[in-house]
């Protein structure tokens, strides 16, 4: 969901950056930071406290407020500790029955990597231990559901957040991903999503209908996709709430009251004591936009009939102060199957319909038992954990 924003997209925010400059710094709030900024934007001296969830920086303007601070501290972090944990992550989850070494599954194996422009680095050391394959979109739907569905872990997972989602109208080669393999927070009402074997789906080709023309569908993003973010997960947290009265479903109680709208953050290798700032997305794509000049806000927000038709609303908004108004990139998050695997409403169809003769691909898991413990050890040494 990082990747949620398209080459079309990012054309039109540089055009918007010196816009969005003037725009969120109309007042002294907004405008000023934590944070030494490598974009001179920012005016005054004063310095805005770390904010969570229920007490968001006005926005006096407008816009949606940018929160600096991983909502995950001190609450959720607090509770790991006492586990000798620092992250939510594949590695320190119960294992996944279908994701283990060998498992039989419906996939067709997948290895058409662009290993050269990898040669030497640490994605090239992670595809040696790992397998991907295809699958046509309904099995490959059906596959994740029960890939994800770990004892353990299932059950505590809020039911509106069970099942399989399609990311439609995202702009990025992405198409599916599952959030019922992750950690429940219910006192911080946060849940955290892992990245893990199944719990994401690129599109090995374009379909007909791709959003924005297709333009970031272009050959090989879907396995540059899976094999950068299989190789350097990103762990999200979704902060639940009513509707805030700065967001659009602001009035509504969509979904059950508390769960309509969440604040979503990410965390680097799971860690959630460091939030990333999704705008680095945008420096990234445009070499003249200083990092951290941009920010981003990236919100869950149901829509009237989110119960019935599972469809929410992912909002995605851009600016360069405290609070962002630029509305570029959103997409709905479309549940395919719910907690039972069941088919909601003709969703399933209608992505099976979109995905035509382009199949799914995914990270389905390691080579061997070794590897899998070999990679999860790297990675709790890195973060801290071994």
């Amino acid at each position: 969901m990082v990747r949620g924003v398209n080459f079309g997209c990012v054309v039109l925010l540089a055009s918007l950056v010196q816009s969005a400059v003037s725009a969120d710094c109309q007042d002294e709030e907004a405008c000023t930071s934590d944070e030494v900024p490598l974009l001179q934007v920012h005016r005054g001296s004063g310095r805005v406290p770390n904010d969570t969830v229920t007490s968001f920086p006005s926005c006096p303007f407008g816009g949606y407020p940018w929160v600096r601070k991983s909502l995950a501290v001190p609450g959720v972090t607090s509770i790991l500790a006492t586990e000798g944990l620092k992250t939510v992550a594949w590695w320190n989850l119960p294992k996944q029955k279908l994701a283990e070494p060998f498992a039989k599954s419906t996939f067709k194996p997948f290895d058409d990597f662009n290993y050269t422009a990898y040669k030497g680095t640490d994605i090239e050391r992670f595809l040696e231990t790992a397998t991907y394959g295809t699958a046509p979109a309904r099995d490959a739907v059906n596959a994740m559901f029960e890939a994800t569905k770990v004892s353990g872990v299932f059950e505590t997972v809020p039911e509106e957040m069970r099942g399989v989602f399609w990311m439609k109208g995202n702009g990025m080669a992405e198409e599916l991903t599952v959030f019922q393999f992750g950690r429940w927070f219910p006192k911080q009402g946060m849940h955290v999503q892992a990245f893990a074997p199944y719990t994401w789906g690129f599109p090995n080709g374009k379909p007909k209908n791709a959003p924005f023309g297709g333009r970031d569908y272009y050959p090989g993003s879907a396995a540059e996709g899976a094999a950068a973010l299989a190789a350097f997960p990103v762990s999200y947290s979704y902060t639940f709430s009513e509707c805030p009265p700065f967001s659009r479903c602001a009035g509504r109680r969509g979904v059950s009251g508390n769960m309509s709208f969440a604040y979503m953050q990410g965390y680097p290798l799971g860690q959630v004591a460091e939030n990333i700032n999704f705008g680095g997305e945008i420096s990234r794509r445009i070499p003249l936009v200083p990092d951290g000049a941009i920010r981003g806000v990236f919100t869950l927000e149901a829509e009237p009939d989110t119960a019935a038709s599972g469809v929410w609303r992912r909002p995605i908004r851009w600016g360069s102060g405290r609070c962002v108004r630029n509305n570029i990139g959103s997409y709905d998050l479309v549940r395919l199957v719910d907690g039972e695997g069941k088919a909601v409403g003709s969703n399933l169809d209608d992505f099976v319909e979109y995905m035509g003769d382009v199949e799914v691909l995914v990270w389905t898991g390691f080579k061997s038992a070794e590897a899998r413990q070999a990679v999860a050890q790297q990675y709790k040494v890195i973060v801290g954990e071994a």
